[in-house]
């Protein structure tokens, strides 16, 4: 900024002359400290540019990318994302672990329920079909169903033997014990298809008599019954905490 006192070029930014003292205007020194602003942004922006210009020239050279210009992979993203995981893991209290343990739970214990469920199907059949017997109804259509339930029953045994139980508390014995109950049950129906079968060739009228087949027939159910009642104080407690029913002997 000139001194209009002596003619002294003087620097943007003063308020006096540095030669003779003479007060500077006022909008002089504003324009001079705006000049003096423009000149940093310049100056800053000038640096700036230097810079990326150095970064570009680093990369032609040596073809490695900066960290600040890289782009992120997908191991990357993977690391970044596992923290995440983990927290909203232990957020919500439970392990991938403890999760699969308890759907494999609830799967094999539907596979249970549902076996007993075939074998109270096939109960609802045989009690009606012996009382048919005892009353020397018809006599030869019963033995037919008779046999269906005998098929049914060794169909349920190998199912119960199948049966896939590592996920229930005391698995191993809870499978064993329906495993005997249900052995118990189909000798116990094929000394009745036995006893009928006799009856259905040799005539029966009245009362059906009681053989020996019929005896061993009661001697089976009673330790089936046995038996059964063993697997359901096991079993009952599993399938309440699964939301399944609670049974009782007489529906196995």
């Amino acid at each position: 900024m000139r001194c209009p006192s002596c003619g002294l070029d003087n620097n943007l930014t003063s308020r006096v002359c540095l030669d003779c003292g003479t007060r500077l205007s006022a909008a002089g020194y504003r324009a001079g400290r705006a000049s003096a602003g423009w000149a940093w942004l310049f100056t800053l922006l000038g640096i700036l540019a230097l810079a990326a210009a150095g970064a570009v020239f680093v990369m032609v050279r040596t073809g490695h990318t900066p960290a600040i210009f890289a782009r992120p992979t997908a191991s990357s993203r993977a690391a970044g994302t596992a923290p995440t995981r983990a927290a909203a893991t232990q957020a919500s209290g439970t392990t991938p672990a403890a999760s699969a343990s308890a759907t494999n739970g609830r799967s094999q214990a539907t596979a249970v329920e549902e076996t007993l469920e075939a074998s109270r199907a096939s109960r609802t059949k045989l009690a009606p079909a012996i009382a048919t017997v005892e009353a020397c109804g018809d006599v030869s259509s019963t033995v037919a169903t008779m046999q269906q339930v005998v098929g049914e029953r060794s169909e349920q045994l190998k199912r119960a033997r199948a049966l896939a139980v590592g996920a229930l508390t005391n698995g191993a014995q809870l499978q064993s014990l329906l495993v005997q109950a249900l052995q118990h049950s189909l000798e116990a129906d094929q000394h009745f298809v036995s006893w009928a079968q006799a009856l259905s060739t040799g005539g029966c009228s009245g009362t059906a008599p009681h053989t020996d087949d019929y005896g061993a027939a009661e001697a089976a159910s009673g330790s089936a019954t046995v038996a059964k009642q063993d697997f359901l104080q096991a079993w009952n407690p599993i399938a309440t905490s699964f939301g399944l029913r609670s049974r009782t002997e007489a529906e196995l």
